[in-house]
């Protein structure tokens, strides 16, 4: 390794079972408990090693079945998270699990300039997290953006986060959301497939990228149309970043107020809500299926250009089952 073992780095070794393509996934998929964002950095440092010495510095390097990797788990350094009281709607919690309905303007969890004002501080006023190698996220299994409002599963236990962690990334948690564009989107009901990875030149933005994009699928179906405005339903086959954001405003129809990825003005933030959520509970197994109400300034949005709000929310949830199919 490129500098002295601490005492209090834990090492991993890891052999590539299969063809596993790149190093940074390939050493994600045997370290689930550790970020590959996190695997990315220990590469850089020089903290991943072969059998024969040699320290990898490139996270994209292609591995092949058998190979044997030496991987340095860096202590990191002690991080405090100050918990803060916040009001947070709680729609269940048990010793494993807190499903909470975020509100728009929260971060998920503490990163630069959101250090004590993040969803994971309001928890940890009143609740214990999973703790784990990434001490910044503690319990956290997916995220919504800042200004996407909707359900959230976090984990209590390392042994729930590690569960729940492996069901998002197999696919097999399921997602539901509502989102507001502009009409006429078409066709109604459709896949929109397409490579997305990091903006060449504007690195706070993804971007659909045809070479060197990561495969990203959301299902989509237009439940209502009013005036200029359509309501979709959408499921993630894939759970890119701004995943149904960039999708979108692909096809030319921006969400509505999606400043990002848009001129849009609208509405105050992107009109995108996380409707519904299901899982597989990580101690019982029992299929877990929760609902949110609507954000308020999104349903008054939505009432404020003619939808029925409480009849475009039964039909995203019954219509979305139907998309399931469209992932085959």
């Amino acid at each position: 390794m490129n500098d002295s073992l601490d005492s209090s780095d834990t090492i991993h070794h890891v052999t590539v079972v299969g063809d596993e393509g790149r190093l940074d996934r390939a050493l994600a998929r045997h370290l689930p408990d550790i970020s590959r964002s996190q695997i990315k950095q220990w590469i850089l440092e020089g903290h991943v090693q072969t059998a024969a010495g040699e320290a990898m510095r490139s996270p994209s390097v292609k591995v092949s079945a058998g190979q044997v990797f030496t991987v340095r788990a860096a202590a990191p350094a002690p991080v405090t998270i100050t918990p803060t009281v916040m009001p947070l709607d709680i729609i269940a919690t048990d010793e494993a699990i807190i499903v909470i309905n975020k509100p728009p303007g929260l971060v998920v969890h503490p990163a630069p300039g959101h250090h004590d004002d993040t969803l994971v501080n309001g928890l940890l006023a009143a609740h214990e997290l999973a703790d784990g190698p990434d001490q910044i996220r503690p319990g956290i299994v997916h995220r919504l953006d800042k200004d996407t409002s909707g359900l959230l599963v976090v984990a209590k236990t390392r042994a729930a986060h590690h569960n729940l962690t492996r069901q998002f990334r197999e696919r097999q948690a399921g997602r539901v959301y509502l989102a507001l564009t502009s009409a006429p989107l078409r066709p109604k009901v459709g896949v929109i497939d397409a490579p997305i990875g990091r903006h060449r030149t504007r690195r706070l933005r993804m971007a659909v990228r045809p070479q060197g994009g990561r495969p990203a699928r959301t299902l989509y179906k237009v439940i209502a149309e009013v005036g200029g405005y359509s309501a979709l339903v959408c499921r993630l086959a894939t759970g890119r970043t701004h995943q149904i954001r960039v999708h979108l405003a692909h096809q030319g129809h921006p969400l509505i107020g999606d400043r990002t990825y848009s001129s849009d003005g609208r509405f105050s933030r992107q009109a995108l809500h996380a409707l519904a959520l299901s899982f597989d509970h990580p101690i019982t197994g029992e299929r877990c299926h929760y609902e949110g109400s609507l954000a308020d300034d999104l349903a008054r949005f939505l009432r404020s250009v003619g939808f029925d709000v409480p009849t475009l929310v039964a039909c995203a949830l019954r219509d979305a089952p139907s998309l399931a199919a469209l992932a085959l």
